[in-house]
């Protein structure tokens, strides 16, 4: 009586909710009617081996862990009906046939077009709708191309491919820039006039006749305009179809219409040329006018120029009858021309050349020509080492080229310049007592012509002793030359006269004494000459001066501070100037060289100092207004006072 128990009808162990007096303590029976069985898999099957108070009312489950499907036909392939025992798929497609199992693959068609698409694929036992049992589709959107072939490519349709191939996806026919035929390289498959490639005769004005020379074309349906297949003669003019061997000459136009070589003939010719009087001739300048014979109805005329020493050849039209050479790209002096002319009569020209004539421009190389140095130069000697050398200033030369040779030692130098004049200063190497050959060449517009005639020219002979036949007081009296300008060095050779045994002393001062001589004799006699250094090199030796060496007993070598009474020298030049002027100078001393710069009015404009060695580099006047100035040139005790114009 402490337990509640309930009915157990089927007495499976699992009560229904009716209590009763005796019975099972459980009221977990779902049907206390039947027996039940325990379904782990769901597959409507029980376990034969196990009792459930809920489950399914059979056990003929064979394995309650597998689902199991029919195989009505045996084939090991079942079909879509569960079973309690059976096999554990469901592929067979019909379980009556054991011949048909998995089924077939079919590929979906979405464009209708019969042809199936060979990505898109099922397996079935018959063909589903939409699909198809082939793959070949190339294009599954487009139901009028399905299938894939390779063509020759014919960009612009005219039948013909440019020899390449392409795989392409089409339809029925064969697709737009494709042809199936290999006919040929199409040679321009961007147009489809043309698509063949021959070689013909050029015929430019298209009158027949072809101009001698070939061409390989690309072409279509027909020969093109310009060309021939046809070599029937040269074309004289294939610029005019009416120029070729088949015309008729037409007199007076000046033209050779049917191509023979001969114009105007059966009529007369019209000529000219230059003038008579001038043929053979040299122009009195550069910039002479040359003339032609005028022809009545001219309208221009032409020249022919050619240079006969270079067969350099240039042309100019005017519709004057007359040029001058200056108007040339390229013209030189001291050359002869042949000029032709031809005339253009009533805007047509005749088509020749008349005679030839030589004309010469000026002979400024010849002797005494413009091309040398100054005459008044020639033969002379310079005033300074800096004087300038000049030649005549040339009309349209833009170049001087001035060429020096030292007849001492046979060095050549050159140099070029803009101004027809130049000092040997400005040369690497220069010096005293020298003779120069100066030879000129000219530049207009072209290159530097020859040299002209040769000019000799001379520099300041080196200077003897300051006072000669003189008897030195003391071995420290000083025994001097002059001093000049751009000297860095004197050399003093003294010769003893009584055995001519010779020693030289070299200075950069420009006196020595008798204590730079060792072992003079007292009261003996010498002869000394001088040589001086300025760019490097030794000039030649002056004239000899007689000097007496002191009587007394010799003195000890003393300092260099003892000096000469010597001449102090300064000029400007050139005066009048335009651009700049400079100074040449004698100079005393070592002190350094004080140049102030005055207006007329007393104002000091310009004021420098410099060493001796820096008096060529000095350069006045480039910026000063044009006047007269005063210039104060002071060296130690030494002044000089000079006056300069600017232009």
């Amino acid at each position: 009586d402490n337990v509640i128990f309930y009915q157990d009808l089927d007495g499976d162990g699992f009560g229904s909710d009716v209590q009763a007096g005796c019975g099972v303590s459980n009221n977990d029976d779902c049907d206390d009617n039947q027996i039940l069985y325990a379904d782990n898999d769901g597959d409507g099957f029980g376990n034969s081996a196990t009792q459930s108070a809920c489950g399914v009312a059979n056990n003929l489950d064979c394995n309650d862990n597998v689902i199991f499907y029919e195989d009505l036909d045996g084939d090991g392939f079942g079909s879509d009906v569960q079973a309690g025992c059976g096999v554990s798929n469901s592929d067979d497609c019909d379980d009556n046939d054991s011949l048909t199992t998995t089924g077939d693959t079919f590929y979906a068609d979405a464009d209708g077009d019969g042809f199936g698409n060979p990505i898109v694929s099922v397996t079935a036992c018959s063909q589903p709708v939409g699909y198809v049992s082939n793959n070949t589709d190339c294009d599954d959107n487009n139901a009028s191309i399905y299938r894939t072939g390779t063509f020759y490519v014919d960009n612009d349709g005219d039948g013909y491919n440019n020899g390449a191939t392409q795989s392409v996806c089409y339809g029925e026919t064969v697709p737009e820039g494709f042809v199936q035929a290999d006919n040929g390289l199409d040679c321009n498959d961007a147009n489809a006039s043309v698509y063949r490639t021959a070689q013909f005769y050029v015929d430019f004005d298209g009158d027949g006749y072809n101009n001698g020379t070939q061409e390989t074309i690309c072409y279509g349906a027909s020969i093109p305009f310009g060309y021939t297949n046809v070599d029937n003669g040269l074309d004289c003019d294939d610029t005019s179809d009416s120029v070729n061997p088949a015309q008729e000459e037409i007199l007076g136009n000046g033209i050779d219409d049917n191509c023979n070589g001969v114009t105007d003939e059966g009529g007369p010719q019209v000529f000219s040329q230059v003038l008579p009087s001038q043929c053979g001739t040299t122009m009195a300048s550069i910039s002479t006018l040359i003339g032609a014979v005028s022809k009545a109805r001219a309208t221009s005329y032409r020249f022919r120029i050619t240079n006969l020493t270079n067969n350099n050849v240039q042309t100019i039209v005017k519709t004057a009858p007359h040029f001058q050479l200056t108007g040339l790209a390229s013209y030189d002096y001291a050359t002869t021309y042949a000029i032709e002319v031809e005339v253009q009569i009533d805007g047509i020209w005749v088509g020749s050349f008349g005679p030839v004539c030589n004309v010469s421009t000026p002979a400024i190389l010849d002797e005494g020509g413009s091309a040398s140095v100054t005459p008044s130069q020639c033969g002379g000697t310079l005033p300074s080492l800096s004087s300038l050398i000049a030649t005549t200033s040339i009309p349209g030369v833009k170049g001087y080229r001035f060429k020096i040779t030292n007849t001492l030692t046979n060095e050549v130098q050159s140099i070029d310049r803009t101004q027809h004049w130049f000092s040997l200063t400005q040369l690497a190497s220069f010096n005293y007592g020298t003779t120069y050959v100066v030879e000129v060449a000219v530049r207009t517009n072209g290159d530097f012509t020859g040299f002209g005639a040769p000019c000799l020219v001379s520099t300041p002979d080196i200077p003897t002793l300051v006072n000669c036949d003189y008897i030195a007081p003391s071995a420290t009296s000083p025994i001097a030359t002059v001093s000049l300008n751009r000297v860095t060095t004197y050399r003093f050779e003294v010769t003893n006269l009584s055995d001519f045994s010779t020693q030289v002393v070299s200075r950069t001062l420009h006196f020595f004494s008798f204590s730079y001589v060792p072992d003079y004799i007292p009261g003996g006699q010498y002869a000394v000459r001088v040589s001086l250094m300025t760019s490097g090199s030794w000039s030649p030796y002056g004239e000899a001066c007689l000097v007496t060496a002191p009587g007394a007993a010799r003195s000890s070598v003393k300092s260099d501070d003892t000096s000469a009474d010597l001449a102090f020298r300064a000029v400007v030049y050139p005066n009048p100037y335009s651009e700049s002027f400079a100074l040449d100078m004698d100079v005393v001393g070592d002190e350094n060289v004080k140049v102030k710069v005055y207006d007329m009015i007393g104002k000091l404009i310009d004021e420098r100092e410099f060493g001796q060695d820096q008096i060529e580099m000095q350069q006045f006047g480039e910026r000063y207004p044009s006047g007269v100035y005063n210039v104060i040139v002071t060296q130690g005790a030494n002044i000089k006072t000079l006056r300069v114009v600017k232009r």
